[in-house]
C-alpha cells in the first residue's frame, strides 16, 4: 500500500513544549520559528526529515525541499509525487521540485 509522505504546513497550533518527538534538537532552529510559526516539514514515520517551501512563478510551482540528511531515492520519489499532488491542488501547469 502506498502511503503519501505528509508535508505539514507552517503553524504550530499547540506550542509543543517537548519537541523531540518531531525532530532532533539540532534541527529545531530550521523548524521552529518565533511567534509560534514553524517551517513546513516532510514527515517520514512521524519524524521531520526535511523542511519545504514553495513559490509560484507564472504557471509554474517551484518546490524546494531541504533535507536534514541525504534522503533515499524512495523518499525523494514520494516527495515528488506529493509535489505533483500539491501542483494539482494549486493549479499551475508545471511543477519543479528541488530536493537538497
Amino acid at each position: 500500500m502506498f502511503l503519501p509522505i505528509p508535508q505539514v504546513p507552517g503553524v504550530d497550533h499547540g506550542g509543543f513544549p517537548k519537541r523531540q518527538h518531531l525532530a532532533a534538537r539540532q534541527h529545531h532552529p530550521s523548524i521552529y520559528r518565533p511567534q509560534g510559526w514553524i517551517a513546513p516539514v516532510v514527515l517520514v514515520d512521524g519524524r521531520a526529515v526535511a523542511t519545504w517551501e514553495y513559490a509560484r512563478a507564472g504557471n509554474q510551482l517551484r518546490l524546494k525541499v531541504s533535507g536534514f540528511a541525504p534522503l533515499s531515492p524512495d523518499i525523494t520519489n514520494r516527495i515528488q509525487a506529493e509535489a505533483l499532488d500539491l501542483g494539482r491542488f494549486l493549479g499551475p501547469s508545471s511543477v519543479d521540485v528541488q530536493v537538497n
